[in-house]
């Protein structure tokens, strides 16, 4: 196993630990709350430690976990773990590297988890009516709805933000110590607790998380995909389990109600229905039976009505219906007219059977209604025995079901996503980030950076384990290959390069030795080209021209510039008298005939910009600025750069040099000579960059002159 390898499972060994210390803490704690009846919770001081310390991921684990594990002895709890995973992801939103980054953070980190605890806390308990909070908050409230004369809704919501305030900021304070006693080493060890590489700078993270697509960027895909998946799936598994509820609810509800009008209709004498009809309010029997059935209206909150009816064709006659209260309970034997919901149960009620529970909208409300038929000794039905449920409690019961369903399913939702990101994140996003940074920042200029660039790459130690790992063991292989062959290559460019060098020397000192005169004129001309076109570049001059490889160029190539000597016959280029008119026209085509030469070596390598300068070399170095130079007599900048730089070094070398025909210059004259000619026969630009170069010049001229 590399180093790296082991330092990720070790960091993650660290972060489980940190979850388990973080989970017993919120527990112990929550423990010592509740056994010395304290007014505050403190089960979040270790949800807040370690989402400081390991980030949104750890922190949300132990939110969440801390409120499933206090559900095992208060179940409501575990509708809570909401608020507990939202301290979470603000500790680990106002923190950074294991810390608060100052005060303000801390301070609005704090503001941020009373707001959530007080605002939050209090719509929860409002929405599922849970009366299993801390006596405190009741005390409190009932103190500050009697002495301040205000509603019990706000006087629960001011006493609820009171204590919330006390209890988070001990909270804080209690984690900011902890934080303080934490070595500053363990904290940088949590930030890479999810590297699966070597860990990169925070400089090149922001990098990564703000390169440019052309589209959508995988992170803002995997959310996507993450979010629609998981809401997908809530959405079915709400839906489905909302209907199992509500069939189940009905059903408990039905059992329930079948239950009560059976007990009712045990309590009955058969055999006296017309009797509790015609005076049964006088008999104590009647209104035994009468308060009996009250008193399970009471006791029931789901239970609406409870009554008695005989069915006859008429309608349906009172024998017994208390109602809720005195001012909604019928008279015994009224007759009260069919309900549209019961009409086409009218000849089953009459005939005495049994029929299936009836859920109805109609004048009394909506209910489910339970008939249980009561019989007399011979076996016929004297009257029914009925139950209303209100559907409207079994809707408020639905809803809160929704509500605890969906603060589960929201804690669980924020789980599921951090991991899902955090996952993505360090085991895709940041190797295939990292991987095309430095893709990008691949430097082939130089031996050197190409090394540097692959030892970056290397250094990038991607251990993802999968696909990812080989695409960058696979990157990795390709880019040393690729190194290693384009040092190869330019290995062997250099070679060819050198080679080619030579030859254009060898063929160079061909046409030179035809010259007795000329000496080294080909090696000092192209060193003098050198020199003066790094003085232009220097100055500033043509800088859409002279470039390095320009200079280079011209270098190279100007050890040709009299390759078309090869075609003047010896006896007039080493004639040591004047030429005639006729030997001079001759000489002249030099320029033309060196122009074709280089014009036929550029088909067999077409892309060659040194011989395209060679090319100008030889055709237009006897031109002039002025126009009256040959073979075309062209004039200033028409005439190629190159040539123009040609021109200077070729009469300065020419003056300086001795000849057939005449002795050697003096530097000094030479140099005169040039400067007079600057705007006539040569480019000022070029003789001033001449002259900017001199003691270079000259002492390139005296080192050849020592060597002759």
């Amino acid at each position: 196993m590399d180093n790296n390898q082991y330092k990720i499972n070790e960091s993650s060994a660290s972060i489980i630990k940190l979850c388990f210390f973080g989970l017993l803490g919120n527990t112990v704690l929550s423990i010592i709350s509740s056994l010395f009846n304290l007014p505050f919770s403190l089960d979040c001081i270790g949800t807040i430690t370690v989402a400081v310390l390991g980030g949104y991921f750890p922190g949300i684990f132990v939110g969440l976990f801390t409120n499933l594990l206090k559900g095992l002895s208060n179940s409501s709890s575990v509708y809570y773990a909401f608020l507990n995973i939202m301290f979470a992801v603000s500790a680990a939103f106002f923190s950074k590297n294991g810390r608060f980054k100052n005060i303000k953070s801390i301070i609005l980190f704090y503001l941020s988890i009373v707001f959530i605890s007080s605002v939050f806390g209090f719509l929860l308990n409002i929405l599922l009516d849970d009366v299993a909070v801390i006596d405190a908050y009741h005390l409190l409230a009932n103190k500050l709805e009697t002495v301040g004369d205000i509603s019990r809704l706000k006087a629960r919501f001011v006493s609820e933000l009171a204590i919330e305030i006390c209890d988070k900021a001990i909270s804080l304070a209690c984690a900011l110590l902890v934080l303080k006693l934490i070595p500053e080493k363990t904290k940088e060890d949590y930030r890479y607790s999810f590297w699966q590489q070597a860990p990169l700078p925070n400089e090149e993270v922001k990098s990564s998380n703000h390169s440019k697509y052309r589209k959508i960027s995988l992170r803002s895909k995997i959310l996507a995909m993450l979010i629609g998946a998981m809401l997908s799936i809530a959405v079915v598994a709400t839906f489905i389990s909302l209907i199992l509820y509500r069939d189940s609810v009905i059903n408990d509800h039905t059992v329930l109600a079948k239950g009560l009008s059976q007990l009712v209709a045990e309590q009955i004498n058969p055999e006296k229905i017309d009797n509790y009809i015609e005076s049964g309010k006088t008999t104590i029997e009647y209104k035994r039976i009468f308060k009996f059935i009250r008193s399970l209206i009471n006791e029931m909150p789901e239970v609406e009505y409870i009554y008695v009816y005989k069915i006859e064709d008429d309608g349906c006659h009172v024998v017994f219906d208390p109602g809720s209260s005195d001012e909604n309970a019928s008279l015994n034997g009224e007759v009260l007219p069919w309900e549209k919901a019961f009409e086409k149960y009218k000849d089953d009620l009459l005939a005495g059977k049994e029929i299936e529970p009836i859920i109805s909208n109609d004048t009394y409300g909506w209910f489910l209604t339970v008939y249980s038929p009561v019989y007399n000794k011979n076996g016929d039905c004297v009257c029914y025995a009925c139950v209303d449920v209100s559907m409207n409690r079994l809707g408020d019961l639905q809803r809160n079901f929704f509500i605890k369903l969906l603060t589960i399913f929201i804690g669980f939702f924020i789980l599921a996503l951090v991991v899902g990101m955090t996952i993505s994140k360090y085991n895709i996003i940041l190797p295939l980030n990292t991987m095309a940074m430095r893709a990008n920042d691949f430097a082939f200029n130089s031996e050197e950076s190409r090394e540097n660039s692959v030892v970056k790459f290397r250094q990038l130690n991607i251990r993802t384990g999968d696909e990812i790992e080989n695409l960058y063991d696979a990157f990795l292989k390709t880019t040393e290959d690729s190194v290693k062959y384009v040092a190869d290559l330019q290995e062997k460019t250099s070679t060819i390069s050198n080679m080619q060098s030579g030859l254009i020397m060898v063929l160079a000192n061909m046409v030179e030795n035809r010259d007795q005169d000329t000496g080294d004129h080909v090696r000092k001309t192209a060193t003098y080209v050198k020199i003066i076109a790094t003085q232009l570049k220097k100055n500033g001059a043509y800088p859409n021209i002279i470039t390095d490889s320009f200079i280079e160029d011209c270098y190279k190539s100007a050890p040709l510039h009299d390759v078309g000597k090869i075609q003047v016959p010896d006896a007039i280029l080493n004639k040591p008298g004047k030429l005639t008119d006729e030997e001079f026209e001759l000489i002249k085509t030099h320029t033309t005939a060196g122009e074709n030469i280089i014009l036929e070596a550029m088909k067999t390598v077409p892309d060659s910009d040194y011989l395209n300068e060679a090319k100008n070399l030889a055709g237009s170095h006897h031109e002039k600025w002025n126009g009256k130079g040959y073979p075309r007599g062209l004039k200033g900048e028409d005439i190629p750069l190159s040539a123009r730089i040609m021109a200077v070094a070729d009469v300065f070398d020419a003056l300086v040099s001795k000849r057939c025909y005449k002795a050697p210059f003096p530097f000094e004259k030479a140099v005169s000579i040039i400067q007079e000619d600057s705007g006539t026969h040569f480019d000022p630009t070029v003789v001033k960059a001449f002259m900017d170069a001199i003691e270079e010049i000259k002492q390139v001229s005296e080192q050849f002159s020592e060597n002759i």
